[in-house]
């Protein structure tokens, strides 16, 4: 509307002034000669100051058509004022407040800064992850399109496991507290991450964990070893019990201490003796050739493991009693249920109510030795 209100008015005014540059220059021919200063009847205008086409009339009339077309003028910019007021009634509201840089506070793991943008979350009331920028934030809908993907396939899996079988998987299993909670005391020449050399461990390490969270109260027997490997760091949230024992074995009254440690509920102890603390493996030398004591090692295991639930006073639990049930696994503690009916339950009188377990996770190693050495146990 403003543009068009201009030319407008620039046409007027050029045609206002190439009338009154006409008004000097007027001449009236007749006959061929020139008369100055009349008065025109009829004023041809130039051409470079009219449009073609256009024939002046009198002064009079042109002043009158001048006035007529300013008046025009003067009513085309009032329209246009009221227009524009009319127009600020819709004018776009002031612009949304943009996020502030976002500063971490000490310590945080989170982003330096967060993404500006006019539309911000903040001003939603909404509060939106910050998943980073770059290549982060690619890592991000990467790792998410891979998720997906898995939860998809698996869904499919299901599907497809319950049309062919008829049968739907199994859910995941619910650990419900049992109605009749028990002491068990699980040994083992070896536990993770403590000591492992195979499944043995792992077993070890694992299967009590899922049996405190049924209810039952278990506890793991197994040698402080002290090998100069990386696995000792373990050993050093264990704290002496001050429990010690003594054990007669291979002739002799041997003395063992036991450290304690807790772990997802599961009493983890340690049976202390110099026998388990030496370089090398933890069946073997550094050369690979077993170790020729382990008959005594074990031996002093499985009676050192008979004196725990007796000897340990837990704090807050008091100790596990003779109502337990052992798990003796492999080999190496399967002197366990010899001890506790040849030499507790018949000369004192103890573990009578005890129940034995005997593990064999591989049957490779037996532990054979020769039956001279039948009086050492």
């Amino acid at each position: 509307m403003s543009a068009s209100v201009a030319s407008a008015c620039h046409a007027v005014a050029a045609n206002v002034a190439a009338a009154r540059s006409a008004r000097g220059r007027a001449s009236v021919r007749r006959g061929g000669d020139a008369v100055c200063g009349a008065r025109a009847t009829r004023v041809i205008a130039p051409r470079g100051n009219a449009r073609l086409g256009v024939v002046m009339n009198s002064m009079d009339e042109l002043d009158a058509e001048a006035a007529a077309v300013m008046e025009q003028i003067r009513q085309l910019q009032e329209a246009n004022q009221k227009l524009k007021e009319d127009m600020d009634l819709f004018a776009m509201p002031e612009a949304l407040p943009q996020r502030p840089d976002f500063v971490p506070e000490a310590g945080s793991m989170q982003g330096t800064s967060a993404p500006k943008s006019s539309f911000s979350a903040d001003v939603l009331g909404m509060e939106m992850p910050y998943l980073g920028e770059g290549e982060t934030r690619v890592g991000f809908q990467h790792f998410d399109k891979v998720e997906n993907e898995k939860a998809r396939m698996e869904a499919m899996r299901v599907e497809q496991a319950a049309r062919v079988t008829g049968v739907t998987p199994r859910p995941p299993p619910k650990y419900e507290k049992t109605e009749w909670p028990l002491s068990i005391v699980f040994v083992s020449s070896e536990v993770t991450p403590w000591s492992k050399t195979g499944g043995l461990a792992d077993v070890c390490g694992s299967l009590p964990r899922e049996l405190v969270k049924r209810g039952h109260r278990v506890m793991v027997v197994s040698p402080y070893y002290q090998r100069g490997t990386k696995e000792d760091k373990y050993f050093e949230g264990a704290f002496d019990t001050c429990s010690n024992a003594s054990v007669g074995c291979f002739g002799a009254a041997h003395e063992v201490g036991f450290m304690h440690q807790i772990h997802d509920g599961v009493d983890f102890v340690f049976v202390k003796h110099d026998c388990y603390e030496r370089p090398g493996g933890i069946y073997v030398d550094a050369m690979g050739n077993a170790w020729e004591d382990n008959q005594f090692r074990y031996t002093l295991l499985s009676h050192a493991a008979c004196e725990a639930p007796l000897k340990i006073n837990f704090e807050g639990k008091g100790t596990y009693g003779d109502e337990v049930v052992f798990v003796a696994n492999d080999w190496h503690a399967g002197l366990v249920p010899l001890v506790v009916a040849s030499k507790y339950r018949q000369y004192w009188n103890t573990y009578h109510n005890a129940r034995t377990i005997t593990v064999i996770h591989n049957i490779l190693h037996q532990g054979s030795e020769p039956a001279t050495t039948f009086p050492n146990l």
